[in-house]
């Protein structure tokens, strides 16, 4: 009789970079010292603020999706797991936008999502992935969240989404 393994159930996505997102973030901070050389102060400690906020987000090197969690592995601070189940909308990320006279002219995601979820204490927290395969990453997601939280190229917000079907 032959002996049936127990398949390991978790997919691993990599990360995609872009080394021009890369460039500007080195030059923002090349920004920063000069501020802080001619001694204008507050918008040294604004970059280094907003430094603290992006950085986070551009730490990753992995997500890893298994039966309860989706892990994001990173290189700055300790990974963060995310309950499946906690998972309230995965939507399309804005990551740049472009504006001219208070209209839009370009807006783009770059291929990131925006996942929302919440946590123990019933607050939501968002956290901002860009897997490199961004299909095969929200079939396997999808076919661990409800699909109904899956938002991806759709304006409807979640919560207004799950109010009309009760």
């Amino acid at each position: 009789m032959e002996k049936i393994k127990n398949p390991i159930n978790f997919a691993e996505f990599k990360v995609k970079r872009r080394w021009w997102m890369w460039a500007v973030f080195i030059l923002w901070n090349i920004l920063a010292i000069r501020f802080y050389l001619t001694k204008v102060y507050i918008f040294f400690i604004v970059i280094l603020i907003s430094d603290m906020i992006i950085l986070p987000d551009a730490s990753h090197f992995r997500y890893v999706i298994n039966d309860k969690f989706l892990e994001v592995k990173c290189i700055v601070y300790p990974g963060v797991d995310i309950l499946l189940s906690s998972i309230t909308a995965v939507q399309n990320a804005t990551v740049m936008t472009f504006r001219g006279a208070g209209v839009k002219i370009y807006e783009d995601s770059f291929g990131a999502y925006k996942i929302t979820y919440s946590e123990r204490n019933g607050r939501f927290k968002n956290i901002i992935i860009t897997p490199k395969n961004n299909k095969k990453f929200i079939e396997e997601l999808g076919l661990r969240v409800d699909k109904n939280v899956i938002l991806i190229d759709n304006t409807e917000s979640a919560f207004k989404k799950k109010k009309d079907q009760k």
